[in-house]
């Protein structure tokens, strides 16, 4: 019954060995018996599993990787595929996109409970999918979230290089030596503006010019198909909020007014709640609130990004030239929060969870929105080195 899911399993997983391994690969405990991998569409989610598949086991009879949306998937049921891959000595199941299968939490806690010696890992592209299944998987999944590229990582594969990660630390208290270091092994602004605009996804390498699609892609993906799902949507709610990114891409940021966009969009206020949400746990925005611990306050998000740059070039592909500080606030923020807590903050535009203030700007911006009471530095675009609290912008693509 499962040979046709070998076959597809040795097909898809022959090249991914001579791919490089992500940041995450070695953050991962493989000996946890229940691993959650959460990150956005088209990130190498489905690389990495395959990559510890082929190295660890290289047998699909023992470590067996399925696609919940795999048709062969659905006509075979995944409680027969899990009892017949434990027939076979089975030690290791995978499923990605989760999230496809129908009823997927009780489905993995009846194969967690059924057979405690096999291993089970799951993938998906919406965090809040899988984070609120509705049965109690809290005390047995391990949830890791991959992010997509770094600028670091983007350079590493771009030229072949192997460059260091930076903690931010090392970046706010010695960010002159670092960045000379990096000017003197490379021009880093033409790498830094391509990856704005495509750098992101690791399908880059598969051509620049069907990337803008894949974006496309991408999005109607989550529009169409993982909205619809998780609620009740009318077509014309999924075209507004089309519509609703269109104008994120190209505001400087999105300062939010939920009845007004309640009002514009036509969406009832509750339904749009819950739309940002899950928008925001399906890697498209960022939400940002100021630090408070009110009810409502939590609920109204302060500013709204694009969850990351490259898909503000393909909803508004003059953005790099015309709307540079909206590309500039989203690089930063995405690349932060792969490691830590970012809230909107004013004057200055961030803080971070320990209370580190950022001003994001070009090379003439001053430092007279930051707060001298506090650790404030300025983020700047078009500066190669920087000096005291200035600090070049593409340095905090080397945190991960």
């Amino acid at each position: 019954m499962l040979i046709e899911l070998y076959d597809i399993q040795n097909r898809i997983s022959k090249h991914v060995a001579d791919l490089p391994r992500r940041y995450l690969y070695d953050q991962i405990n493989f000996n946890q018996r229940l691993i959650g991998i959460i990150g956005a569409r088209g990130v190498g989610k489905t690389t990495l599993l395959l990559q510890h598949l082929k190295a660890e086991y290289n047998d699909p009879t023992i470590a067996l990787y399925v696609s919940a949306d795999n048709i062969l998937v659905n006509g075979l049921g995944m409680l027969e595929i899990v009892a017949e891959h434990h027939r076979n000595g089975g030690q290791l199941l995978i499923i990605d996109e989760i999230h496809k299968l129908p009823n997927w939490a009780q489905t993995i806690k009846t194969i967690y409970d059924s057979y405690p010696e096999m291993k089970l890992m799951i993938s998906g592209s919406s965090a809040f999918q899988i984070k609120t299944p509705g049965y109690d998987l809290s005390r047995r999944l391990f949830y890791y979230t991959l992010a997509g590229l770094s600028f670091r990582e983007f350079i590493s594969l771009k030229i072949a290089i192997t460059l260091p990660v930076f903690s931010l630390s090392e970046i706010l208290s010695n960010h002159s030596k670092l960045a000379a270091e990096l000017n003197q092994e490379m021009n880093i602004f033409p790498l830094f503006r391509e990856y704005l605009e495509h750098g992101f996804y690791p399908f880059w390498r598969e051509g620049q010019a069907e990337y803008p699609q894949k974006i496309e892609n991408i999005l109607s993906k989550i529009l169409y198909e993982d909205i619809p799902s998780a609620f009740p949507v009318k077509y014309d709610a999924i075209r507004q909020l089309k519509r609703f990114l269109y104008i994120v891409a190209s505001s400087n940021p999105f300062q939010v007014n939920v009845s007004k966009l309640s009002r514009d969009l036509q969406i009832a206020r509750e339904s749009l709640y819950q739309y940002l949400d899950f928008l925001d746990q399906s890697f498209v925005i960022h939400r940002l609130w100021k630090r408070s611990s009110g009810k409502a306050f939590q609920r109204k998000p302060e500013k709204i990004l694009l969850h990351n740059p490259n898909i503000i070039s393909y909803l508004q592909p003059q953005a790099l030239l015309q709307n540079k500080g909206i590309v500039r606030e989203t690089f930063f923020i995405n690349q932060m929060m792969t490691a830590h807590k970012i809230y909107a903050s004013s004057p200055a535009d961030f803080e971070d969870d320990l209370n580190n203030q950022f001003e994001i700007g070009g090379k003439s911006k001053t430092s007279g929105q930051l707060d001298p009471r506090k650790n404030g530095y300025l983020v700047l675009d078009d500066i190669s080195i920087g000096d005291r609290q200035r600090i070049p912008l593409y340095l905090f693509g080397f945190l991960y």
